[in-house]
């Protein structure tokens, strides 16, 4: 399991099922998302936060906070 800290308190978990399927927990915030391409935007409209996941070969995860502070955060698979 992969936790990430970004900023402020919004703290977000990765749960890998299968090769398709990753969940997200982010606050009050809970999503089941099926991961059909290279690259998918998601926005989380209760926090205004957009993620950006690229599953080739890294998991980048790009949040950006409605106070406009970007963070890049790079996920390795084990």
């Amino acid at each position: 399991d992969h936790l990430l800290h970004g900023n402020g308190s919004v703290r977000i978990g990765f749960y890998f099922s299968d090769n398709s399927t990753f969940f997200i927990s982010g606050g009050e915030i809970l999503l089941l998302v099926n991961f059909f391409g290279s690259l998918m935007r998601l926005r989380l409209w209760r926090r205004s936060i957009s993620f950006y996941l690229i599953h080739n070969p890294f998991l980048l995860l790009h949040y950006i906070h409605a106070n406009r502070f970007r963070t890049v955060l790079e996920l390795g698979h084990k």
